[in-house]
């Protein structure tokens, strides 16, 4: 049975939250064909780890205002990755036995994959690419 994926949205305590719109990031994480992370996914995997036909579930946290780590990005940036994915699981309470788990910070800070799992960083001023502007086909 294909592992499902669980994107959890997660913010430093000291950094703003990112200005965009969840919505946003749903066209950003599913759309196939359109610049996004599953494309992205795809090409830096060389084919290996496909999204394709997996179901992605995106979680933002409480009131869809992403989850609040309990990390200051002054004082623990240089935390490697595994750092963030833990910190997401236990945000969650996430079944990783069911679900590969990506987490999404707002700072750039160590980033990419770690077994199973990843970390992927956006930034507060992240723009959608213009590619991803047209219809909307989410993947379940």
């Amino acid at each position: 049975m294909e592992k499902s994926w669980k994107v959890i949205f997660c913010k430093f305590k000291d950094i703003p939250a990112i200005k965009q719109k969840p919505e946003v990031f749903e066209k950003f994480f599913t759309d196939i064909g359109k610049e996004g992370v599953f494309d992205f996914w795809n090409d830096v995997s060389y084919g290996l780890h496909k999204l394709s036909g997996a179901k992605i579930q995106l979680d933002f946290g409480p009131s869809r205002n992403w989850h609040e780590m309990k990390y200051s990005y002054i004082k623990d940036m240089d935390l490697p990755r595994g750092e963030w994915i833990k910190q997401a699981i236990d945000l969650t309470g996430i079944d990783t036995t069911k679900s590969h788990v990506m987490v999404v910070v707002n700072a750039n800070v160590d980033a990419g994959a770690e077994g199973e799992n990843m970390v992927v960083t956006i930034g507060v001023d992240f723009v959608i690419p213009s590619s991803m502007t047209r219809s909307r086909k989410l993947v379940n």
